[in-house]
């Protein structure tokens, strides 16, 4: 049987299931569901007029909230992880997206290692060759660089971009880094442009060498909001907090947690800021980038050293009782917004307990 029938199969078997399982679901409760079937993951759509509809797809991965009962022995138990150092709720650890650079090089199933959407920030190229990962740690080298052949407006400078090949939505965000000593930014933030949607999260964004000793102490934090329907003007909030510490002289750890209501950002497990959540609800790409700032931070001097942003560690939790943080495919369109999601999933060869779960 073809995959195309299975997923029709699927979908008509378990419609029924589905809409009596949607008031539970949206309501925040988990309804379990039995099923044996090869790996499909089915979402069902209710738009605001409250008609259904239901999109399958063959999944590549696990999902979040599926949990396995098997008549046989398990092979791949949950990675249990580091517990989430929040003090409250219950958190969830995410293997699939998060890393401990402890590999012979950059784990390309999780990782580009450039940002396959944008050269960079010109005047600075995002070069491949400035991006390793090794003993460790993923190191981002900025540096004095004149390459040859590089598009109109890049010169002088090569930089360096990662980017998360999953997106993800809610949860707490964890690294521990080490910005570069240099002029050029070191950056970790999330960003998504969709044809209707097009929202970015800058968990900060820093200068670690400047002439103004507090711009080096400066740990700015930033949301844009480019695209979104039903609003016609762009959003960009800009706030920073001044630190105790020049921030490229060693490691700190940074934080960061996004949830439907608020995002708090920390450092050193210090809540700095805390900021409602009005449109920040898109599914977002993960990035660490460094780029020239000509007009913000200033260029590199000539006499200056390369710069190198070190980040230890990526780690990423969800709470237990939202949604996954995986991307799903959808079927709804312009004219029929999404409102909920549910989610199904199984898995060949077990019994499977399939978790339906709606958040707006």
């Amino acid at each position: 049987m073809s995959s195309k029938n299975q997923h029709i199969m699927i979908s008509a078997g378990l419609l029924s299931i589905f809409t009596f399982a949607t008031t539970f679901a949206i309501a925040g409760k988990l309804q379990p569901l039995k099923a044996s079937h090869s790996k499909i993951q089915t979402s069902l759509y209710t738009s605001p007029d409250n008609s259904l509809d239901i999109c399958t797809r063959e999944h590549p991965g696990p999902l979040v909230n599926v949990e396995k009962h098997s008549k046989r022995k398990k092979s791949n138990r949950a990675i249990k992880g580091p517990k989430c150092p929040l003090p409250s709720g219950s958190w969830q650890f995410i293997p699939e997206l998060s890393d401990e650079f402890n590999g012979n090089g950059l784990d390309t199933a999780k990782w580009y290692p450039s940002n396959p959407e944008w050269l960079g920030r010109p005047p600075g190229y995002f070069s491949h060759k400035n991006v390793s990962a090794k003993n460790g740690y993923l190191t981002l080298t900025s540096k004095r660089e004149a390459l040859p052949g590089l598009p109109e407006g890049y010169h002088t400078f090569t930089t360096a971009a990662v980017k998360s090949k999953e997106r993800m939505l809610y949860g707490y965000y964890e690294i521990r880094c080490k910005p570069m000593d240099s002029r050029c930014s070191s950056a970790f933030w999330f960003y998504a442009g969709d044809p209707d949607t097009w929202t970015e999260i800058d968990v900060f964004e820093l200068c670690g060498r400047n002439s103004d000793p507090e711009m080096e102490r400066k740990y700015f934090m930033t949301v844009h909001l480019m695209k979104l329907p039903g609003l016609d003007n762009e959003i960009h909030e800009q706030t920073d907090w001044i630190a105790p510490f020049r921030l490229a002289d060693d490691f700190f750890i940074c934080g960061f947690e996004w949830n439907e209501n608020e995002m708090k950002w920390y450092v050193n497990g210090k809540l700095i800021k805390t900021k409602e959540n009005t449109y920040w609800h898109q599914f977002l790409n993960m990035n660490f980038d460094s780029e020239t700032m000509p007009e913000w931070f200033g260029l590199p001097a000539p006499e200056d050293p390369e710069g190198h942003f070190e980040i230890d560690y990526v780690r990423v939790w969800k709470k237990k009782d939202v949604q996954p943080l995986l991307p799903l495919s959808g079927c709804h369109s312009k004219e029929q917004p999404l409102r909920h999601r549910l989610i199904f999933s199984c898995d060949d060869m077990e019994t499977t307990t399939c978790y339906l779960t709606g958040k707006p």
